[in-house]
């Protein structure tokens, strides 16, 4: 719905504050994107801390200003805009018109005005307000079955506070679509499923013949050998890592060690009887001996 100021003109910058009243048939204050909507009627820009006693009164989905909701008694003798500033008084429920041209925004943020407080002619009261929700430029009740093609509906509704507390709610529900409404497959998809289970199956087929046979070749070798056939040089090998891999190498063993024991003599023994170098002295005792002989 549309937002429209004072001058009964439709408002470009402003968005609705309260869309559970839109909904339901009624009107709401409009306040610029971003800012806070109160529940007096007025709005509140959101930078600003609590030291910031004013707030703007913009437009409302009335175009004729009537519904209370609308604020439309603030300030309303004061005809020089659509949109005009106000300033909460220190007296409760208090508060006073803005006079002349409205300052730059860096000259009253954050800070404290009360001089329109003390003119007569520029006072009305409202109540304490409460914060209720943002304004935003998006309808928070909207579809996108558009996008998806399962139809989701999104809502989002805003709930108002109480007169003694500042509170933003909001509650999202989305109703998601049965299986019903699903497309149903098309007729590509079955033949592709369908081929699909074709050539897994033969696939698997061939996979249980090449392991039959495997199982089928080990086995005739296994019984190759136990009927006492030689077995070669390649199928030792690979057998003995497997099966008889202890056997094989304790043969091994007995083998080297044979070898070892059928080293000849060390030969540094042989060559004892060396000490047969003295043996002339033998010849020459025989020698001597005979002499003595032939002399008898």
């Amino acid at each position: 719905m549309a937002c429209y100021y004072k001058a009964n003109t439709k408002s470009s910058k402003s968005v609705p504050c309260n869309h559970t009243a839109l909904a339901t048939g009624g009107h709401t204050q409009c306040c610029e994107p971003g800012d806070l909507c109160l529940t007096n009627g007025l709005c509140r820009e959101e930078t600003v801390d609590n030291t910031t006693n004013y707030a703007w009164r913009f437009g409302c989905t009335d175009p004729e200003f009537k519904d209370p909701a609308c604020g439309t008694a603030y300030c309303d003798f004061i005809k020089d805009s659509d949109t005009h500033l106000t300033w909460k008084c220190p007296t409760d429920k208090l508060w006073c018109c803005n006079t002349g041209v409205v300052g730059p925004f860096e000259g009253r943020a954050n800070k404290t005005n009360t001089t329109c407080c003390d003119i007569k002619d520029l006072l009305f009261t409202a109540e304490n307000p409460d914060v209720f929700t943002t304004a935003s430029f998006y309808n928070l009740m909207f579809s996108i079955g558009t996008i998806q093609p399962a139809p989701t509906t999104f809502s989002n509704t805003t709930v108002l506070s109480s007169a003694t507390s500042t509170s933003v709610s909001a509650g999202l529900s989305s109703a998601t679509s049965t299986t019903s409404d699903l497309p149903a497959p098309s007729s590509g998809t079955s033949t592709l499923a369908i081929g699909l289970g074709a050539g897994i199956g033969s696939a698997a087929a061939i996979a249980l013949g090449i392991v039959a046979y495997c199982v089928l070749r080990r086995r005739k070798r296994r019984d190759a050998g136990s009927s006492g056939s030689e077995t070669t040089a390649e199928e030792l090998g690979s057998e003995s890592v497997v099966e008889g891999h202890n056997d094989h190498i304790a043969e091994m063993t007995t083998k080297v060690n044979k070898s070892e024991l059928a080293s000849p003599v060390s030969p540094v023994e042989l060559w004892s009887p060396v000490v047969r170098a003295e043996l002339p002295c033998e010849e020459k005792g025989r020698l001597h001996v005979n002499e003595l002989d032939g002399s008898r």
